[in-house]
């Protein structure tokens, strides 16, 4: 009689042909637990490459710009000059900020333009030292000019003023006209700076001296003089004298 080898087994017994092949997908905890520590720090250890690689191309390409390093292509650095490098980045940043703000108040500079106004019927005793006084409340005036009599140096009652800003000169524009002063009705209005002559303002910002031409006229008379001009003077001074004499001669009247 042939003997049945019996298939019924207990749930919680494993044959033997199974009970010596390894799982594949059983890792022990000791593995797990070194191979979870390896990943950790390999992460790190890239980041820090990186990180030098990046600083050290930034700093060589701001550095080759003001003049710390090699322009050259092919050039590699080495672990002193990257160092080297990398300290002078904090002044070179500086620099940096330092050229842009000079810049930048280029621009704001240039894109401020001087206003010029007119000035007229200004009234007796409003002068230079009072309207620069006056006017200076609403800005910085660069040049100021009262124009005057070249004989008796006195005002012709009409002025130009010159702001610092365009938008200054447009506001005294606007407020100073037809503004009443001393019984004069003031009359300003903005110059265009296409229109503002280039010798305006020369021997503005001075105190007016009138010639004195009697004194001139005193010295011109009273001048030595050659023996030719001499001779000149008193050859015309005779020739008045006959002109005269036949006008009287004419009107019968005896000298």
């Amino acid at each position: 009689m042939a003997i049945k080898k019996s298939t019924n087994l207990p749930k919680n017994k494993i044959p033997l042909s199974r009970q010596h092949q390894p799982d594949p997908s059983f890792i022990p905890l000791s593995l797990k637990a070194s191979k979870k520590k390896a990943n950790q720090e390999k992460p790190v250890e890239e980041k820090t490459e990186n990180a030098s690689d990046y600083n050290s191309d930034a700093g060589e390409k701001i550095a080759q710009e003001f003049g710390y390093a090699s322009s050259a292509t092919g050039y590699d650095s080495s672990d002193d000059e990257v160092v080297s490098v990398a300290d002078s980045l904090p002044e070179i940043r500086k620099q940096i900020s330092q050229k842009i703000k000079e810049k930048i108040n280029e621009q704001e500079s240039n894109s401020e333009e001087s206003g010029v106004i007119y000035l007229g019927r200004i009234p007796h005793g409003f002068y230079e030292a009072q309207m620069q006084s006056y006017f200076s409340q609403f800005g910085e005036i660069l040049n100021l000019r009262l124009s005057r009599n070249k004989k008796t140096g006195k005002s012709k009652h009409y002025g130009f003023i010159e702001f610092e800003s365009k938008e200054v000169a447009e506001i005294v524009a606007e407020t100073m006209n037809n503004y009443l002063m001393f019984g004069h009705v003031l009359h300003c209005k903005l110059i265009p700076k296409e229109k503002v002559h280039p010798e305006l303002f020369v021997g503005a910002n001075e105190v007016f001296r009138p010639l004195n031409y009697r004194k001139r006229a005193r010295s011109e008379h009273n001048r030595i003089r050659t023996k030719e001009e001499e001779e000149k003077r008193i050859e015309k001074l005779r020739k008045k004298k006959s002109m005269k004499m036949e006008k009287l001669k004419e009107l019968q009247i005896e000298v």
